[in-house]
């Protein structure tokens, strides 16, 4: 009886270990990432605000810095600097926002309407209790 059960089990599992779960893409074959969302994944992480602001405070630093020692490369430096400056804060500008709704593990969480009431609105259901 158990040497069935084992075999039952066996079957179960090799079906199984086939299947991919049920809420994950399979991956690609060779385990990396596909070319399109690595691509995109580098192009999100280079045009965030963050890097932009450093490079073009950078630039404009060593402008300012090296402005007598090499004076031809001062302009294009600063003009670099200068329109990096700008597309970094129009990439913080339009970049999407996160809703400002509370979460707890995931979920939005939910006070309910009784505490978007104002004060006289509760007050009046407070007295007719």
């Amino acid at each position: 009886m158990s040497n069935r059960l084992e075999e039952e089990l066996d079957e179960i599992l090799k079906s199984v270990e086939d299947v991919p779960a049920a809420g994950k893409p399979r991956k690609p074959p060779n385990g990396e990432k596909s070319g399109s969302s690595a691509f995109g994944a580098g192009v999100r992480r280079v045009l965030s605000p963050k890097p932009l602001f450093i490079t073009s405070i950078a630039l404009l630093l060593s402008a300012l810095l090296l402005q007598n020692a090499l004076p031809g490369l001062v302009g294009v430096f600063f003009w670099v600097g200068l329109v990096l400056l700008i597309v970094a804060y129009a990439v913080y500008i339009a970049r999407p926002r996160s809703p400002s709704k509370l979460r707890w593990r995931g979920k939005p969480v939910d006070y309910g309407p009784h505490h978007t009431q104002s004060l006289w609105t509760w007050v009046r259901g407070w007295l007719k209790g």
